[in-house]
């Protein structure tokens, strides 16, 4: 009889890898863990609409607190045909790349938006008031519309920023405070439009529409404030491909 379990035991052994592991039983797998994954996923997706939501409703009611129902009155420039010569020269020898640095005063930016097609519906809105080696000060008249209202709001706000060159080349406003003389801004409202970069989108957005004036703007490396100066430095352009 002994012999006989050894005989057994020895065939047991000799088996295939395969076979042993097919005789196996299988322990069923739980479907539980798999259905929570899903379901975890859905409530934090559901939670975050919720509160992005209920942010939104929130920041909507705070703006009456400070903005108006008219715009605070903007002086749009009015160069003289000598000055806005003199401006486009200016700017036409950057554009080319005949020079690789030049300067803008404050009465430049605002002929800027004043005259130029992409910014000109921005003239009545901002017009910029000082240029120091710390940042660019501007006075906004900014429509803005809340939920279920046909009627627009008005920041009316002081604005400071300064232009920055990111790493990746990017030419864009880093907005360093926005206030409204005798009121106080929700600071969810300001972390809000210095997130979604407001001032690029109503400045250097209207651009993308314009390739030629596009690529000027991403050949920008630096710019640096002084006094009543915005001195801009940009790449040399890319020399003509040889047609030969």
């Amino acid at each position: 009889m002994r012999a006989r379990r050894n005989q057994v035991a020895v065939m047991h052994l000799s088996l295939p890898m395969e076979f042993r592991e097919s005789t196996e039983i299988e322990k069923p797998s739980s479907g539980i863990a798999g259905c929570l994954i899903p379901i975890t996923i859905v409530t934090v997706l559901i939670a975050m609409v919720s509160w992005a939501i209920y942010t939104l409703l929130q920041q909507d009611k705070k703006i009456d607190a400070f903005t108006t129902s008219l715009p605070a009155p903007i002086t749009i420039a009015t160069p003289s045909p000598a000055d806005l010569e003199v401006l486009h020269a200016k700017l036409g020898s950057f554009a080319t790349g005949e020079t690789l640095t030049t300067t803008l005063s404050t009465a430049d930016l605002n002929t800027l938006i004043a005259t130029h097609p992409a910014l000109v519906d921005l003239a009545p809105m901002l017009t910029i008031t000082a240029i120091t080696p710390e940042h660019i000060s501007a006075q906004s008249a900014f429509p803005m519309r809340k939920l279920r209202s046909q009627d627009p709001r008005y920041l009316n706000a002081e604005i400071t920023t300064i232009p920055r060159v990111a790493n990746d080349g990017q030419l864009f406003f880093d907005l360093l405070s926005l206030e409204v003389p005798g009121k106080t801004i929700d600071e969810g409202f300001v972390g809000n439009y210095r997130q979604q970069r407001i001032i690029d989108s109503m400045v250097l957005r209207p651009f993308d529409a314009a390739p030629g004036i596009k690529a000027i703007i991403t050949s920008i490396t630096a710019i640096e404030l002084s006094p009543d100066t915005l001195t801009i430095t940009r790449s040399a352009p890319a020399p003509p491909e040889n047609l030969q």
